[in-house]
């Protein structure tokens, strides 16, 4: 699709840089939605959703979603990580891993996470995370592409 964002910013370097690429997976701060510990994870190529994997990218998803809550908790200090998938903005099979801290408002947790996002963006801090999140990831042996 000539028209995918997802498909052109692979293609490139994100503002920010990427939070991790491997196994056919790409990760980052997704523009418009720079909340502090939020990431998108995406699949690299299209696919309209989870059955629509391959075995060993269902694997990757598993084991990627699996690290990055470890490397979320560990960048946040966070109890609470949010995994989230709707798959409605790109033609991408991708997912949501949100930091939930102790000092989000209980009526902006659980799905009122998701929907408060614009009140919740800070992109400069949402970067900063970013980059503990890739140190975490790297001290947990998840790195590079």
């Amino acid at each position: 699709m000539d028209d995918c964002t997802l498909c052109t910013m692979l293609a490139g370097e994100p503002e920010g840089g990427w939070v991790l690429r491997h196994g056919g997976w790409a990760a980052l701060v997704y523009p418009g939605h720079e909340v502090p510990g939020s990431i998108v994870v995406a699949l690299e190529r299209h696919a309209d959703g989870i059955t629509d994997l391959d075995r060993t990218e269902a694997e990757g998803y598993g084991v990627v979603a699996w690290r990055l809550a470890r490397a979320l908790r560990a960048a946040t200090g966070t109890e609470r990580v949010y995994l989230a998938a709707f798959g409605e903005s790109i033609p991408h099979f991708h997912f949501l891993a949100a930091a939930r801290t102790d000092d989000v408002d209980h009526a902006l947790r659980g799905p009122g996470f998701v929907l408060a996002k614009d009140q919740m963006r800070d992109p400069a801090a949402a970067l900063a995370v970013a980059e503990r999140i890739r140190a975490a990831l790297a001290a947990d042996g998840l790195v590079g592409s």
